[in-house]
């Protein structure tokens, strides 16, 4: 009758868990995509929008894209378009589900370990509802986060069942093992955060699982349990350099020259108090936080002594409160790959960091105060009725932060008013305002991007591409350049400098960018095109008819026989043709052009 009664209790749990998850989280299936990310994760992601297919399958494990390797995301993002189609609900639909479903699991893997419902439950409520875990719900992008929780989940789940049996059924605790290693190789798979996993179970064979002893702590003892632990260590080890990898590859990974390493140092001991702030008072939550540089020394001195007073207190106390120190080492532990010694980006720290780190720090707070309460029944309820209002406000701050993530222009709007010299928000707002017309406003924004960053090469390019489409040729043409001498390497630098050469009459001068163009990128179709074009001018007919064919081959290719932005390339190879006396080959091209009737300005020329 007992064990019924426990399993009611955790059914009944878990239903409210999940209802209450589910009803703060329901606004996040009408939020649209945002700019930020989404287009390399979905919307412009030619490989995801084709939804689950072999070729699909290839390139998620073989290719380095985003500056990430994590195939699983990839994967589950083209499930969603083969099941939901294209549309943001989709993807929005399977990330508050995932964390639904993570909810839960966190709430059945501390019961797991402890026995103790009630605490187990709390955690699990302020894991589900907490606005700092928004942004790893809301955003698309962030897939990653909700999906290598799950199996990070999993694999603790897998853990307390083989340590649980590890001296019975010793042949059912095997299994377990290898279950919660897989998970743990799912779950770097999907983001390589989750490397610190390994620590963790070091930290959970403390507490709650007591398989070492802290009275009268044996080398043995932990020996024993290291060595148990060399299949995740290896993993880690493999996952870290494959990130380092792909983030190097991908540019991602800062130099020293750009952030030094007592900058990284100093903004790694801030980060983690600013994380406990935002923890207790999330009222300033954004998108990206810019990197300070150097900061205030008094601010690092704080923050340094508070690390250490807490870190000394916790060990202090960990012979009699376990959970403090478990909880205080789950936190630093799991945030090491990502608090900035290895600089990947330009933030300071972000709000997804949290998504599992936060467990820890729950933890070691819900358990002290179920040890206060169990003096007595009214502390027990007083502490009850306090948790459950807190994890109520957590819900409706939820609820409101999840406004912010309804556009891009909302998301940077609130950027923009709860950070300073955010050149990113600036930027990424002035992007979506020049989509939607508002040309003046994108412009402003450019520009206080640029103020704030003048080395920022997205910003130039953008606003060059904003000039441009506005008929300003000379103002264009200096931000061009300008993205240059920032990365002479840009593809579209080049190009759109080309454009405006041609535009110019600097026939010359373009050719030799659409030149650069094609030895960075050759299958730019734009750049073929437009090197035709200029070498037409130059009576050279046949370099010119060469590209104007590599235009149309490209683009079948990648856009298809029957786009209309073929129109002008078989129209131009039509005339060069016909001026050789080519004229039944000219003829099947003009037909062609004017059967697709493309706009005049479909392709840039």
């Amino acid at each position: 009758m007992e064990n019924n009664a426990n399993k009611f209790r955790v059914g009944s749990a878990a239903v409210l868990l999940a209802a209450l998850t589910l009803f703060f989280y329901w606004p996040a299936l009408r939020l649209e995509f945002v700019n930020y990310d989404d287009p390399l994760y979905f919307t412009q992601n030619a490989e995801v929008l084709a939804g689950l297919t072999w070729q699909g399958v290839v390139w998620a494990f073989t290719t380095v894209h985003a500056s990430n390797w994590h195939p699983l995301t990839w994967l589950s993002l083209m499930t969603d378009v083969q099941l939901f189609g294209t549309a943001a609900w989709g993807p929005h639909l399977t990330n508050v589900l995932l964390h639904g479903v993570n909810s839960l699991l966190l709430l059945g893997v501390l019961w797991r370990l402890t026995g103790q419902l009630w605490p187990s439950g709390f955690v699990a409520g302020f894991f589900a509802l907490h606005p700092l875990h928004v942004e790893s719900v809301a955003w698309v992008s962030e897939r990653k986060d909700v999906l290598s929780g799950l199996f990070w989940l999993l694999s603790l789940w897998f853990y307390a069942g083989y340590a649980q049996r590890r001296m019975g059924a010793r042949e059912r605790a095997r299994g377990s093992y290898l279950a919660a290693l897989i998970c743990f190789a799912l779950g770097l798979l999907s983001k390589p955060m989750v490397v610190a996993l390994p620590l963790v179970l070091l930290l959970l064979d403390v507490w709650p699982l007591r398989r070492v002893s802290l009275a009268t702590p044996r080398p043995s003892d932990w020996a024993a349990l290291l060595r148990e632990k060399i299949p995740f260590f290896l993993l880690t080890v493999a996952a870290c350099g494959v990130t380092f990898f792909a983030q190097s590859r991908g540019g991602a990974v800062a130099s020293l020259s750009r952030v030094p390493l007592d900058q990284r140092i100093t903004n790694a001991a801030t980060a983690y108090v600013v994380y406990l702030r935002k923890m207790v008072w999330p009222d300033d939550l954004a998108v990206f936080y810019p990197h300070p540089g150097a900061q205030p020394w008094p601010w690092i001195i704080f923050a340094a002594l508070l690390l250490a007073l807490i870190t000394g207190g916790v060990v202090g106390q960990i012979r009699w409160r376990p959970w403090l120190a478990v909880g205080w080492f789950w936190y630093v532990g799991t945030l090491i790959p990502v608090i900035g010694l290895v600089q990947v980006g330009d933030q300071a720290y972000a709000d997804r960091y949290t998504y599992v780190p936060l467990i820890g720090i729950f933890v070691a707070l819900i358990w002290s105060v179920a040890e206060w309460t169990s003096a007595g029944r009214p502390k027990a309820m007083m502490a009850s009725l306090t948790l459950g209002a807190l994890l109520i406000a957590g819900g409706l701050a939820t609820h409101y932060q999840l406004r912010h993530w309804e556009n891009s222009e909302t998301l940077f709007r609130r950027a923009l008013a709860v950070t300073e010299k955010n050149y990113l928000a600036h930027h990424s707002l002035a992007f979506h305002l020049a989509t939607v017309g508002r040309t003046a406003e994108a412009q402003y924004h450019y520009e206080q991007a640029l103020a704030i960053l003048p080395t920022y090469y997205e910003a130039h390019l953008n606003l060059g591409l904003l000039l441009l489409a506005q008929g300003s040729l000379d103002a264009a043409a200096e931000h061009f350049l300008e993205a240059l001498r920032c990365h002479p390497d840009s593809v579209e630098g080049h190009y759109n400098y080309g454009v405006i050469l041609g535009r110019q009459g600097r026939e010359a001068e373009a050719m030799e960018a659409f030149q650069r163009v094609l030895a960075l990128q050759p299958d730019h179709l734009n750049a073929h095109y437009n090197l035709g074009l200029a070498l037409a001018k130059f009576d050279r007919p046949q370099e010119a008819e060469f590209h104007y064919r590599e235009a149309l081959r490209l683009g079948e290719r990648q856009v298809g026989a029957d786009d209309a932005r073929l129109a002008l390339p078989h129209y131009q190879l039509g005339l060069l043709l016909q001026q050789q006396g080519r004229d039944e080959e000219a003829r099947e091209h003009f037909d062609r052009a004017a059967r697709l009737r493309a706009p005049a300005a479909s392709v840039s020329h």
